[in-house]
């Protein structure tokens, strides 16, 4: 949003892949807990989370390999990126757990809570500005 208008393209373009995600998220989870419980091979969340990250590496350390012309691969990576890094596969874990115990809508519904919490505590103790966007953001998760 440039310059207090609301209706510029940037904002279009934000609200349309926040709802691209968002979609995305319910038919994933709802697949994912699909794989979980409704196979018969006896696979746990550690193998499937081990699958998804050999297919993960498979496709991304030779795009970080090219882009980083022959330097050591963590070079431009602080303390801050990796701990960034180690939460986001701590939460997948949790993600896949609470899929694996409860079901998908409970996670869905975990996911947005976090989103408004977040936003309303960033609000009052930090505070971060609250103006349309973000209301509108949170209103739409």
């Amino acid at each position: 949003v440039k310059s207090g208008n609301f209706m510029s393209y940037d904002f279009y373009i934000g609200t349309g892949a926040t709802l691209l995600e968002i979609t995305l998220s319910g038919a994933v989870s709802v697949y994912f807990e699909r794989v979980l419980k409704g196979t018969t091979t006896p696979h746990t969340v550690w193998d499937r989370n081990i699958q998804l990250a050999v297919m993960s590496g498979i496709t991304f350390v030779p795009i970080s390999l090219a882009e980083t012309r022959g330097k050591w691969i963590f070079a431009n990576l602080g303390w801050v990126s990796m701990s960034v890094a180690f939460l986001g596969a701590l939460g997948g874990i949790l993600v896949a757990l609470c899929v694996r115990y409860t079901d998908a809508v409970m996670k869905c519904l975990a996911t947005c809570a976090s989103i408004v919490l977040t936003t309303v505590l960033g609000a009052v103790w930090l505070g971060a500005p609250v103006d349309f966007v973000i209301g509108v953001g949170s209103t739409i998760v």
